[in-house]
């Protein structure tokens, strides 16, 4: 018997109910299957285990490419950090070259003294013999700042506090990337002030970095909301029952890096510039 082909039908009244009809079974035959597949897996999770470790979706991020690092270029250009930028490379930085921050307790700052002290002048050995003072030997970040949203405008905003904020530095795995990393990270007091429950996330994703800042507090689970996941899909222990809420306090907006000067100019030199053809391919990325 031949198939019946509905897109045959003449009348488009007819067509259009029987399209919908068999997009009706299909639906009913998929949502049958998943919910046969949930209770066989209730019975026994190992299958899935199984099936989430062979469904893996395929995306741009899975799929980034790395290039391979050349030791001789690694000896050179590292502007006093332990990255180099003068010939970058989208190579992956393992975990023991990422330099940890150390983990703060506010008790060991209890009592500490903030000195408010005039800075002290400079010499004429630090400064020029005219006076003047030298050209910064740092580099100089160029970024461009796109959808800009003021905190006022955010739905439900809270308002923020002159407490120093926590950081999240989030994505950033090449040299360069780590570079602008070390940036943000001198942008921010040292010691954050754990009572404002602040925080501010830097997530790069893409090359472009994404500006949060939120107010968090932590509280029991409800009922009805799932324990909390690690990154390997496992329910991470000691934290079952609490749940963290998080209030944007704003702004958000998004940072492109778009050169890197050697000095405060661009006389100075560039140590990296984007260009706007290192994007066609979708799985190389500079951060």
């Amino acid at each position: 018997m031949a198939s019946f082909n509905p897109l045959k039908i003449g009348n488009k009244l007819k067509r259009q109910q029987q399209h919908q009809k068999v997009k009706k079974q299909k639906e009913t035959t998929k949502r049958d299957d998943r919910f046969r597949r949930r209770r066989h897996e209730d019975k026994n999770p190992e299958l899935r285990e199984a099936r989430l470790a062979k469904n893996v979706p395929a995306t741009i991020d899975s799929k980034r490419t790395w290039d391979e690092a050349n030791a001789d270029e690694e000896a050179e250009g590292r502007l006093g950090l332990s990255v180099d930028v003068l010939h970058t490379k989208r190579r992956k930085v393992e975990d023991e070259e990422k330099q940890v921050p150390d983990e703060i307790n506010p008790e060991d700052h209890v009592g500490d003294v903030v000195d408010d002290e005039e800075p002290a002048a400079v010499s004429g050995a630090e400064a020029g013999d005219d006076g003047e003072l030298d050209e910064l030997d740092s580099p100089m970040f160029h970024f461009s700042i796109s959808n800009w949203v003021e905190g006022a405008r955010l739905p439900g905003h809270g308002n923020p506090t002159n407490h120093y904020p926590e950081l999240i530095l989030n994505g950033f795995r090449t040299p360069l990337g780590l570079l602008a990393a070390h940036l943000f990270k001198s942008l921010f007091p040292p010691r954050p002030e754990i009572q404002g429950r602040q925080v501010i996330t830097l997530h790069n994703q893409r090359d472009y970095i994404f500006f949060r800042r939120h107010r968090y507090v932590f509280r029991d689970k409800r009922g009805t909301e799932k324990s909390i996941q690690g990154t390997d899909g496992k329910l991470m222990k000691g934290v079952e029952e609490i749940r963290a809420g998080l209030q944007e306090l704003g702004p958000r907006f998004t940072l492109k890096l778009r050169r890197v000067d050697k000095g405060i100019q661009w006389r100075s030199g560039q140590e990296w510039v984007w260009e706007a053809g290192a994007e066609k391919v979708r799985t190389r990325f500079s951060l």
